[in-house]
């Protein structure tokens, strides 16, 4: 579990995380929205360990995987190279390696592009090698920061519907962060939405927009629900909140994050 406790953060003056608790169980997935410069991304951070923090965060102390919101490929590598720069160190067995990179490229529509070199990659394409990336390495713990925002309807769609299968096929312990409330609600089978918008009307146009797309689709209704909010500690009415949408495996955890 991934645990986030007594969060302190401060750039400055300016008081990021004050007593910040987050808690996020095994192959559990939590979408975190918030309005720009809230802190979505500096929590990623000081889960990563890229950030010095107060407070405690255990459970990421194996390393985590990491997609950034740019793809940041090294040039000079192709975009096989640059998975295998990333996951070697972990993955000892090399043609293990090689057969999850083959199988991560053929799932993100990049077959062939093997030996490209990033600047002959389109954004779109340079985007599905970072997520190859992270999807190779084997760190229980995947951090997610706008991982869609460079990509086109079509192929955010399609990523969203691989990740939903790679939750099942392997659970990790996922934490996203998104500017969208819809590619949230993809990742999820059911949604329960407490708390979340101080409108009633917008929260029941947020659910009836849900049931339209996915109510008739009992095929894939796993039982998983959508669930949470929290709010900084001693943060402004319209401040720094953040909307969290938890993926759950069955209906039981439905609660406030």
């Amino acid at each position: 579990m991934l645990v986030v406790k007594g969060l302190e953060l401060a750039y400055g003056d300016k008081k990021i995380f004050d007593g910040f608790d987050l808690s996020v169980s095994d192959g559990e997935i939590v979408c975190v929205l918030g309005r720009s410069g809230c802190g979505k991304t500096s929590l990623l951070n000081c889960i990563a360990g890229a950030l010095p923090y107060g407070g405690s965060i255990t459970g990421a102390e194996d390393g985590v995987a990491y997609i950034f919101q740019e793809p940041r490929l090294i040039s000079g590598l192709t975009a096989a190279q640059n998975v295998k720069f990333a996951v070697s160190h972990a993955l000892k067995d090399r043609e293990r390696e090689n057969r999850l990179i083959d199988s991560a490229f053929e799932k993100l529509g990049l077959s062939g592009l093997q030996n490209a070199f990033p600047e002959e990659l389109s954004g779109g394409q340079a985007a599905r090698v970072s997520l190859a990336r992270a999807f190779c390495h084997p760190s229980d713990v995947l951090l997610m920061d706008e991982p869609f925002g460079s990509l086109d309807i079509a192929v955010r769609l399609s990523l969203t519907e691989y990740i939903s299968a790679l939750a099942l096929q392997r659970p990790r312990t996922t934490l996203m962060v998104s500017h969208g409330i819809e590619e949230c609600l993809d990742l999820a089978r059911r949604q329960t939405l407490p708390h979340i918008a101080r409108d009633k009307d917008r929260r029941k146009t947020w659910g009836e927009k849900r049931d339209a797309r996915k109510g008739a689709d009992n095929g894939r209704d796993q039982g998983r629900s959508v669930i949470g909010m929290t709010r900084h500690k001693n943060a402004e009415p319209r401040g720094s909140v953040f909307l969290c949408l938890r993926v759950t495996g069955n209906e039981q955890g439905r609660q406030v994050c």
